[in-house]
């Protein structure tokens, strides 16, 4: 399955269903998925926009979002094609 801002909300409503903080939004102009793992206390939220998840479908089965963050580099952008300052 591919990820789009169409079907992004569906993919929030399951990750809300397996305890995490989810919900679809946009930053920056980008729909994406904002997300907060499970049970953290402090929910620090990550934006992952469609683009990205598609680029990584199998951690998203597996709900490896640290996997993916950890394949950013330094200047990673959630716009594709944007630099991070």
């Amino acid at each position: 399955m591919a990820f789009d801002s169409w079907n992004l909300e569906e993919l929030a409503n399951a990750l809300r269903a397996e305890g995490f903080d989810a919900r679809q939004d946009v930053f920056r102009g980008q729909v994406g998925l904002l997300l907060a793992e499970r049970h953290a206390t402090i929910p620090p939220a990550d934006f992952f926009p469609p683009w990205e998840l598609n680029q990584n479908l199998d951690a998203v089965v597996h709900r490896d979002f640290a996997g993916i963050k950890s394949q950013r580099p330094p200047d990673w952008a959630p716009v594709l094609g944007e630099k991070k300052s």
